[in-house]
Order: C-alpha cells, then sequence, then structure tokens
C-alpha cells in the first residue's frame, strides 16, 4: 500500500536469447535484473516500495517453452476464430486467444475458465 492506495502487480517480461541467458542464472540474478530495471526508469526511491517479487523461467516448462503471443494489427479475427470449438471436440485457451488481455497471465487464466465453461456446457 502506498498512501492507503494498493499498488498494481507488474510484469516484466524478457525475452530471446537475452532472456534465457538471465534464465539460466537463476531467480536471484532475474529478480536483480528487473529491480534495476525499474530504478532506472523510475529512480531508485521505488524500490522502497517494492514488498514481493516472483520469478519465473517460462523457457524452463516443457509445455510453453518461453512461448508467448504477438497478433499482428488486425489479428483480433483471428483471435475470435481460435475461440471457437472445432467439431465439439476441441478448444484451445489461453493468453494467444483472449482478445482482450493477450500475451499476459491474466489473459491465459481469463481464458482458460472461458474454455472449461464452455466445455463443461458441451458436455451437460
Amino acid at each position: 500500500m502506498r498512501r492507503g492506495r494498493p499498488v498494481t502487480p507488474s510484469s516484466l517480461i524478457l525475452a530471446g536469447k537475452n532472456g534465457a541467458e538471465l534464465a539460466d542464472k537463476g531467480a536471484s540474478a532475474m529478480t536483480d535484473c528487473a529491480l534495476d530495471w525499474v530504478s532506472d526508469m523510475f529512480g531508485s526511491s521505488v524500490k522502497k516500495s517494492i514488498v514481493r517479487t516472483q520469478a519465473f523461467s517460462w523457457n524452463k516448462q516443457p509445455w510453453t517453452l518461453g512461448a508467448l503471443s504477438s497478433g499482428n494489427p488486425g489479428a483480433l479475427e483471428a483471435r475470435k476464430a481460435l475461440a471457437e470449438p472445432v467439431n465439439g471436440v476441441l478448444w484451445f485457451a489461453g493468453e494467444a486467444v483472449n482478445q482482450t488481455y493477450w500475451a499476459t497471465v491474466g489473459g491465459a487464466w481469463q481464458d482458460g475458465e472461458r474454455a472449461a465453461d464452455a466445455v463443461i456446457a458441451h458436455l451437460k
């Protein structure tokens, strides 16, 4: 809390070769990099307001291998099409399908719930 208001959680994503190399150095190195970046952007005093951090290496996860979506301008229609079930037996879900919060963990979570609800409704 700062001045009676909660601080919005944020994410810093470092991808590609640099992200993979940093991830290989471990969570402490990733956290130090993020804190240094935030300090460079907003001044060193901002570190005092950070109460918790977490570093995660998506490129080490066998189901993601570091992937995230990045749609071209005008790609919303493709996201809508990808969200449609295929022959009533296959539903795609995740941040790549979310039409509002693509490329975010929140979008992945939200869209996973959307797809799960659609499957449950289909099975009833």
